[in-house]
């Protein structure tokens, strides 16, 4: 994650950092100073990224309990512009994986006393790698390397999560940079 955080929007004087959960066998990445604080990026604004993983002991693989990709402009996070979140385990009505906004629609639709931002929108599970493209492209993150050292490798680190993603659900419509057209296998859907 560092790599991948380091070659592209990360602020080059920052990293991530490994903290143990309180439950054994549990960890967390998160921001330089503690679990909860958000990485600075080259841009003045922030990722508050956090990802907790475990063991599990059938399979034997690192698994993700829970993440949080969320930027935001400022570092308490009160200027906030979109959230993705994952829930392994949800216990709640909300989708396991689903994506926030913070904005104002253009058309007046939602009920009377509802906002954009507390609507959950149904996702695929969504990679890091998928986060730093968004931010990179569209949100004009500066980049520490040229496009042609971090899109590969950005494409080459995905590979594996695309791939166990399809695994654990077969028939999904898969989305993304490695299943549009000129991307190896891609359908260009």
């Amino acid at each position: 994650m560092q790599l991948l955080l380091g070659i592209t929007i990360l602020k080059r004087t920052r990293s991530i950092r490994k903290y143990r959960a309180p439950n054994p066998g549990v960890f967390v990445l998160g921001g330089q100073e503690t679990a909860d604080s958000p990485l600075l990026l080259a841009d003045g604004h922030f990722l508050d990224y956090s990802v907790t993983l475990f063991i599990d002991r059938e399979t034997k693989r690192l698994v993700v309990s829970k993440s949080r990709y969320q930027y935001q402009l400022d570092k308490e996070g009160a200027r906030w512009v979109f959230r993705y979140e994952y829930l392994r385990d949800p216990k709640d009505k909300h989708p396991a994986s689903h994506l926030h906004v913070r904005g104002t629609l253009a058309e007046d639709c939602l009920p009377p006393h509802e906002t954009l931002e507390h609507l959950h929108f149904p996702t695929d599970r969504v990679s890091l790698e998928a986060v730093i493209r968004l931010l990179a492209d569209h949100f004009r993150v500066p980049c520490s390397e040229t496009e042609e050292v971090w899109r590969p490798v950005l494409l080459e680190s995905e590979a594996p999560f695309v791939a166990m993603d399809r695994e654990e659900r077969p028939g999904v419509h898969q989305t993304g940079p490695a299943h549009s057209a000129g991307a190896p296998g891609g359908s260009g859907r």
